[in-house]
Order: structure tokens, then C-alpha cells, then sequence
């Protein structure tokens, strides 16, 4: 008889978090054991092995931070890993509250899960899901997330594709656009792994259910998603579940401001991520997350960690200066692409849609490619050069009127500014439009509480601490209003520079 020795934990030695094990699944080998190829295509960690996942390698999560941070480098696919790795903590820390005096931990609670068809384990699912939660992110994670152009030309959330990755969605056109171009001979000759391939093994295995990971990653699919889940029960856990996956204290956050910290080197703030998730419990009672009181400081210190990293390591004026250059080269190819006015050094320039498919550098190296208009290519030599647009003003600028969208209002204030997108020569002042509804969310704590020794609820915000923390931060409201980040071309002589504040005080 032959012995197969099959290794069950994948390691990643994270300077975050230390060792970071992906287990090959938390519902057992089971019948498994006989068959490796059918192990290995049923295993959790054959997705790190994904062409899709292992495009995380070259995605950085903090977008241009490097450029005033230089060890900024890190990348989306140790964010996965390591959000992966605290759900496995999750699974052992995290509380439940089945009744009003009893608790069993999260992993327990996933294990027995009631649906109308019986119990269901959905501790793979809420793995896989943390694992695959950025896995449809656009070249510089964030920085083109919010552009109005490709809003107006249909590219959704990161999430959204995601989830449309997850479920082979071809009427996506990113979805498509990955299909067309990973289908190459050579990918096909070598068989590399696809990620819907995977997760149609696992799924017919029984050991997840891709509709399950698409619920639990992005909330704006998820009434469509539970009339295909069709089973109310589940539903209800799901909704439970999401709060840890994309909800108030979700573990991406807590990997993503902890992994930022660390490489920008900064040190502004600390939480004991453990004792932090030692201390959440979900009620299955009510549908709320609390967290138990005399946690409060590592909640505030968290809250405290993500106003830092947003006022003076995302929004530093260089970070915003690269995401608006970058943002004026893909507005202006897909305006060029839509006019007709786009020419490349070699060949047909590529769809807008397969360039949202490229790593990082991929990108830039394609718009380089761009000879018309050549603003494009221009600006490019500058972000490689690191040589950044001047921050002239930080603008709030009125919400968006009814039927008003987001590209209409860039166009306005473009119009405003003398911009364009189709021009030749680089613009003289450049600006980034930004949706400030939500840029605060977390202090908006009303769907986190704690009982106090009286055994009296109370919503986070009416904390005391939580109220000096608000002051002591001077933290913006949430509002409708957009913020205009305006800047002006390197080198502009003094009296251009006050014929542009003039403008703006227009504005």
C-alpha cells in the first residue's frame, strides 16, 4: 500500500502577525486523503494558488503612500492572507450570544448552522470569504475606485466584482475581460489554476457554497443574492456573520489598519488586535455586535487608528497629487477611447476593461503606450519619476443634484477649471473629486454597543471616551458634501498660482 503525506497549513511568515497558517479546511480531510489532485483542488489553500489570487502579489494596498512612506510596499495579497489568518483566531475568539446568559464561540456557532434543508458547517465559507474579499480590485487598490468615468462607464465596486469573479458573472465585463486574457495557450498549456474552476470542485464537493461567499462579501448584491439562497434561516445567520466579513467591525479593517501602521512605519496608534476580537460577540438573539466594556479603549484605539492613517497617511497632499495624476490618465482614456480619439504606439488600443484587469505597473506601462492624446503618457513619466502635482486647496463643493452623477459634476468643475481630458500637452491644474459620505463611517458607531456593569446597553457613541475621542480628533460629520482636491502643474510661476486660487474661490 502506498502512504500519501500530504502537508494540511500553507505558511506565510508575516512580520504582522508572525506565522500566518492557511488550513486546507476547517471541516476535516474527511474522504479526502485517497485522492490528492481531488485534495489539493478541494483544499482552501488552492486559491492562494489562483492566477486571480496570486495577481495580489503585484496590487499595492496603500496605493502611492510609498511615495512619502517608502516601506508602503505592501501588497493586497498579504492583506488576504493575513484577514484570513484572523478569522482563523476569529473562529476560537469570538463569541456568540445564543441566549441572554449563554455564549459558545464563533466556530462552534458556524459549525451547526439551521437552514430550511438541515445543518449546514459554514466555517470554509467564512474563511474563503475573508480570503477573496479584495480579489476584484482595480490596479492601485483604491485610487481608481472612485473615478467618475468608469462609474458612468458601468465598472462597479471592487467587491461587486468579486463577487462576479466568484461566480463566473460573464455579463461582467472585468469578469470577461480576466477570462479573455487568462486563456491564453501558454495558461492553458501549463493548466494554472482559475479561481471559478476551484470553487466549482470545492462547491461540488459540498464544502462551500459560492453563493454563501457572495453574500457575505458585498452587501449591495445581497437582496439579490438571498432570493437565490432561497432559505430564510441561512439568511438570517448570514446577515449575523457579515458584521465580521464587511460590517462595522469587520476583520478586514482590522488587518488593513494594523498592516498599514506597521509598513508606513508611522506608529500613530495601537489596539491589541486579539483582545480586541476576544472581547465582539454577535447576539443571534437581536442581530447586534457588542463589544464587552472594559474593551472600550482597544475599540477607540481602533477608531483612533483609522482617523490617523486617513488624515495624515492617505490624505497626505503628495498620496493625493499621484491618485489625481493617475486618475486624469484613465479619465482621459476612456473619454478618448469613447470619442474615437485614442491611438497607441502598437496596435488597437486595449479596452478600459482590460487594463482594470493589469497589476500595478502593468498599468502604467500601457498607458506609457498612449500617443494621443498624449497628456496620457506624459503624466506617466511623472508618477514614475516621482514628481508629483502641487496641492493648491482641499474644496467642499455641493452634493450631487437629483439625477446628478458623479462624471457630471467632474465635468463641471473640469469646465471650471480649463481642464481637459483630451488635450496633448500636461493640464496646468488637475483636481480629485471625493465622495465624502461614508469617508467617517466608523464614527458613526450607532450598530455597536456595550453593556455597562448594570447590565444597561448603551451604543458605543455615548460612551465617554468615545466622546473626548471625537473632540480630541476635531473628526468631519458625515454629510452629502464632495471635496475638491485642486492642484497646479510643477513649476507654476507665482502669478498663475493666484489666478487659480481666484478661480477657486469661485467655485
Amino acid at each position: 500500500m502506498i502512504m500519501c503525506s500530504l502537508n494540511t497549513n500553507m505558511a506565510f511568515y508575516d512580520p504582522v502577525h508572525g506565522l500566518s497558517l492557511i488550513s486546507n479546511s476547517e471541516q476535516g480531510l474527511q474522504s479526502l486523503w485517497q485522492d490528492p489532485d481531488k485534495y489539493h483542488l478541494n483544499s482552501i489553500f488552492s486559491i492562494c494558488d489562483t492566477l486571480e489570487f496570486k495577481r495580489l502579489h503585484f496590487l499595492r494596498q496603500a496605493g502611492f503612500c510609498f511615495q512619502s512612506y517608502p516601506s508602503a510596499t505592501h501588497t493586497r495579497f498579504g492583506h488576504s492572507i493575513g484577514t484570513c489568518h484572523l478569522g482563523r483566531a476569529a473562529l476560537d475568539q469570538v463569541d456568540i450570544r445564543i441566549t441572554n446568559k449563554n455564549r459558545i464561540k464563533l466556530g462552534e456557532w458556524l459549525r451547526e448552522i439551521q437552514t430550511n434543508s438541515g445543518k449546514k458547517d459554514l466555517r470554509d465559507e467564512f474563511l474563503v470569504a475573508l480570503l477573496l474579499h479584495d480579489v476584484g480590485h482595480f490596479p492601485f487598490s483604491h485610487v481608481l475606485e472612485s473615478n467618475p468615468h468608469l462609474k458612468n462607464a458601468g465598472f462597479p465596486h471592487h467587491e461587486e466584482i468579486a463577487v462576479d469573479m466568484i461566480l463566473n458573472n460573464q455579463r461582467n465585463k472585468i469578469v470577461k475581460a480576466y477570462n479573455d486574457a487568462l486563456d491564453s495557450e501558454l495558461i492553458s498549456h501549463i493548466g494554472a489554476l482559475r479561481l471559478f474552476k476551484i470553487l466549482n470542485h470545492m462547491q461540488d464537493s459540498g464544502q462551500i457554497d459560492s453563493n454563501v461567499l457572495a453574500y457575505l462579501i458585498c452587501h449591495e448584491r445581497q437582496r439579490e443574492l438571498a432570493d437565490i439562497i432561497n432559505d430564510p434561516p441561512l439568511v438570517e445567520k448570514l446577515n449575523l456573520l457579515c458584521n465580521l466579513v464587511s460590517g462595522v467591525v469587520d476583520i478586514d479593517r482590522l488587518d488593513h489598519y494594523i498592516r498599514d501602521l506597521y509598513f508606513t512605519g508611522t506608529g500613530l496608534s495601537v489596539f491589541n488586535v486579539f483582545k480586541l476580537l476576544n472581547a465582539i460577540y454577535l447576539d443571534e438573539t437581536n442581530g447586534k455586535v457588542y463589544v464587552d466594556q472594559d474593551a472600550l479603549p482597544q475599540a477607540f484605539n481602533l477608531l483612533h487608528s483609522k482617523e490617523h492613517l486617513r488624515r495624515y497617511i492617505f490624505e497626505d497632499p503628495k498620496n493625493m497629487a499621484f491618485n489625481a495624476m493617475l486618475n486624469y490618465c484613465v479619465s482621459s482614456y476612456v473619454k478618448a477611447q469613447e470619442l474615437g480619439e485614442l491611438t497607441c504606439k502598437y496596435g488597437t488600443p486595449r479596452p478600459i476593461e482590460v487594463l482594470l484587469t493589469l497589476t500595478d505597473d502593468q498599468l502604467l506601462s500601457e498607458l506609457e503606450l498612449v500617443l494621443k492624446p498624449a497628456s496620457i503618457s506624459k503624466m506617466v513619466q511623472l508618477i514614475r519619476i516621482g514628481c508629483p502635482y502641487e496641492l493648491m486647496e482641499c474644496l467642499k463643493v455641493a452634493a450631487l443634484h437629483d439625477g446628478q452623477t458623479l462624471a457630471q459634476r467632474a465635468e463641471y468643475l473640469s469646465s471650471n477649471l480649463a481642464i481637459s481630458f483630451l488635450e496633448n500637452t500636461l493640464p496646468s491644474t488637475l483636481f480629485l473629486l471625493q465622495d465624502t459620505k461614508g469617508k467617517v463611517s466608523l464614527f458613526s458607531m450607532d450598530e455597536l454597543f456595550y453593556v455597562n456593569n448594570t447590565g444597561t446597553e448603551f451604543s458605543i457613541r455615548e460612551a465617554a471616551g468615545f466622546q473626548y475621542l471625537i473632540r480630541h480628533l476635531s473628526a468631519e460629520s458625515e454629510n452629502q458634501e464632495l471635496r475638491c482636491w485642486v492642484f497646479s502643474k510643477p513649476g507654476k510661476s507665482e502669478a498663475d498660482i493666484n489666478d487659480l486660487k481666484e478661480k477657486l474661490t469661485v467655485l
